[in-house]
């Protein structure tokens, strides 16, 4: 917002609230897009309620007629009061500029504000008491669901579990749970040097009793100062969210959240002593006694130590040394291979292609960026660093940030694992090169490749054959599917489109070329639109040949676009090409094979029992020797005397196209085929195969 001169009084009186706020108020450098909004939301609000008057006209009485037409309307009363304190902060800014408001123009209200009398409302809140039995389901069982946040250097269970024993132990406000540093803690002597961050009340040494002791010992570490890492500082839905999945998997409801674990706190300190839920949530206390003269951290340790626990909270120490006596235990029972010393890739082990690699002979599908990274890990021989890692996902036209490889590189580490069956082993470690950390290299235990090996052994024929590029010339494409070999395949619409774009491709097509060719053939589809059609045509050819590979996969980048591909396994489609019918060819239409009269209708010395009406169409059809307009077909038949209505000539079609199915034993062959498009409307062509007498 821009500030403008000096407004003068006349001008400022004429302004309505909203007209004033938007030019003088509201100011974008300092209030959030957020804020703004809600105060938008409030002007909304009053003007329904008051008519809208303009500042020279607000006055007390315009704010009690606001206050009955909201109780008249039903609204609460922390809404009511929540829109006159937003109104009444922008009437300040129009008020006389005082010590307490120093912001003020002087342009209106220079004897006093308008006053409202606050709307008392009933509350509604009861402050809710989570069950012992409750918070031990909510650490034992619904702690364990939540992956996030990652990159902890403990597992992330022990950090859910931990933030529930000190929020229970303590009382912590949220946010004082987040800035909570480790050089606060006093582990010797089980005490927390703490000031509330909203009341700025300091206890001397807040008391920690053992079952916090012992929870934070887990998690002690020296990556982050912070003691649960700063990972939810911002709150907002995500947190609410892992809430609300941890009460589901604990068989929770309604769902546990900070405030009503400190709530249920301060409810176990008040049931041992009097106003002990006060002293452990450190409420501000501003009498002179309480602030100058009283030290309770004697009687705050003795609340501490003697609260109830849930048995949950005891057990967790119980079931992690458990969890490291079995830990142990299964350490010694380790075979040979689990101590295998990790080698560099040897080059010739593996073959990449643009649909994957394979292996050792194992069949591997990988696409995108990951191939990119592997090929040039496993081609380079040594350790290759975030710089030149970056140059070659650029080089192969993929737009990323240095910020986003070592991204990529950990998605590849997960894939790989998954792939060659290496559990917890780290095939891309992160290596010094020149003595600085950063650079990436790949390191595969003995075991896998034995493994691997085996694979090989035993993989079926199809799962070690690579997917190659369609051949062309064994494709022919048809109105109702294609034929590969001779052996005919159903399919239709769009996605026979987009199939017949890609097998008749020489090289690699974009969303967009696809989209392009899509509306030159008349299909006005967005790119969403186009997507989704590659996605229903990929699941096709999964289902109809039995895949197990991706067909259509991305082949890189080019124009700042995905390039995409199919890419076929032969002995997929000749099995799937079993037991399917021959494709038959279409006989050209030779006008002289039809003879058309009043009464009847011959092809081929055989006569055809049609109606007057399916005898005009059908001689149109053949007249034509093509596809036929509808609209000229049903020009043809009014000239005939026949008026059919554009909505009624599918139905007479259809009509036709049964009884030259019935006449001509065709079977389930399509005598008239429709070409649907959308631009040049419905067409009709005649299609008789070879071979019928």
């Amino acid at each position: 917002m821009k500030w403008r001169k000096q407004p003068t009084v006349n001008r400022v009186r004429g302004m309505t609230v909203r007209e004033f706020a938007e030019e003088y108020y509201f100011d974008s450098r300092h209030q959030t897009a957020n804020t703004i909004r809600s105060r938008r939301h409030d002007l909304n609000r009053w003007e329904r309620m008051t008519g809208d008057p303009v500042l020279g006209e607000i006055d007390s009485a315009v704010a009690d007629q606001y206050r009955s037409a909201c109780l008249d309307a039903g609204l609460a009363a922390r809404t009511i009061n929540q829109t006159w304190r937003e109104i009444r902060a922008i009437l300040r800014r129009a008020a006389s500029p005082t010590d307490t408001n120093p912001r003020g123009l002087g342009m209106a209200f220079r004897d006093r504000l308008p006053w409202m009398e606050p709307v008392k409302g009933p509350c509604v809140r009861t402050p809710r008491r989570i069950t012992l039995e409750e918070m031990s389901r909510v650490y034992v069982h619904g702690c364990k669901v939540i992956q996030s946040p990652r990159s902890l250097p403990y597992p992330v269970v022990d950090f859910w579990r931990t933030l529930c024993v000190v929020a229970w132990c303590t009382g912590l406000r949220r946010d004082d749970l987040w800035r909570l540093r480790w050089d606060q803690i006093d582990f010797e002597n089980g005490t927390l040097d703490f000031t509330a961050g909203k009341t700025q009340k300091r206890s001397a040494l807040f008391p920690l009793n053992a079952a916090a002791l012992a929870h934070l010992s887990r998690i002690r570490n020296d990556v982050n100062p912070l003691v649960f890492c700063g990972a939810y500082a911002s709150g907002g839905g995500r947190l609410s969210r892992h809430w609300r999945k941890i009460s589901a998997a604990a068989d929770v409801a309604p769902h546990v959240t900070l405030q009503q674990i400190r709530e249920s706190a301060a409810s176990e300190a008040t049931r041992i002593r009097s106003g002990g839920g006060a002293l452990l949530l450190q409420h501000a206390d501003n009498s002179v006694t309480g602030r100058y003269y009283l030290q309770m951290a004697e009687e705050l340790r003795e609340i501490v130590d003697e609260m109830r626990l849930p048995v949950g909270f005891a057990s967790g120490v119980k079931m992690r040394t458990r969890n490291d006596r079995e830990r142990q235990a299964a350490a010694v029972s380790l075979r040979a291979h689990d101590f295998d010393m990790p080698t560099s890739p040897v080059a010739a082990d593996w073959v990449f292609s643009e649909y994957g690699f394979a292996y050792r002979g194992a069949l591997f599908s990988l696409t995108g960026k990951r191939l990119v990274l592997l090929r040039a890990l496993v081609t380079s021989g040594d350790a290759l660093s975030v710089a030149e890692l970056l140059r070659v996902l650029q080089d192969a036209g993929y737009a990323v940030k240095e910020s986003q490889v070592s991204v990529e590189v950990s998605q590849l580490r997960r894939t790989l694992c998954s792939m060659l069956g290496l559990d917890q082993w780290n095939p891309i470690p992160n290596v010094k090169q020149n003595g600085c950390p950063g650079a990436y290299a790949i390191r595969i235990p003995e075991f896998a490749l034995k493994n691997a090996a085996e694979r090989e052994a035993t993989a079926a024929p199809v799962g070690r054959e690579v997917p190659v590029a369609p051949d062309p010339d064994e494709w022919e494409f048809l109105e109702q599917g294609f034929a590969w070999r001779g052996r005919l395949f159903r399919l239709t619409g769009v996605p026979l489109w987009i199939l017949r774009a890609f097998v008749t491709a020489d090289d690699s097509l974009s969303m967009s070329a696809l989209m392009s060719g899509l509306q030159s053939e008349g299909y006005k589809l967005t790119i969403g639109q186009t997507q989704s059609s590659v996605s229903d045509l990929r699941k096709w050819l999964r289902d109809s040949l039995a895949l197990e590979h991706d067909p259509i996969i991305c082949t890189g980048r080019s124009g700042g676009e995905n390039q995409f591909a199919v890419r076929l396994s032969e002995s997929a489609l000749m099995q799937a090409a079993k037991g399917r019918k021959r494709m038959k060819k279409v006989a050209a239409i030779n006008r002289a094979d039809w003879v058309f009269s009043a009464e009847s209708v011959t092809y081929r010395q055989r006569v055809l029992p049609l109606s007057p009406l399916q005898s005009v169409l059908l001689s149109v059809l053949v007249d034509a020797g093509g596809p036929v307009a509808a609209g000229q077909v049903l020009k043809s038949l009014k000239a005939e005397g026949f008026g059919t209505k554009p909505e009624q000539l599918s139905n007479r079609i259809s009509g036709l196209r049964q009884e030259l199915r019935r006449s001509l034993k065709l079977g389930n062959w399509n005598p008239v085929v429709c070409r649907n498009r959308k631009s040049a409307g419905c067409q009709y062509v005649l299609q008789i195969p070879s071979g019928v007498a």
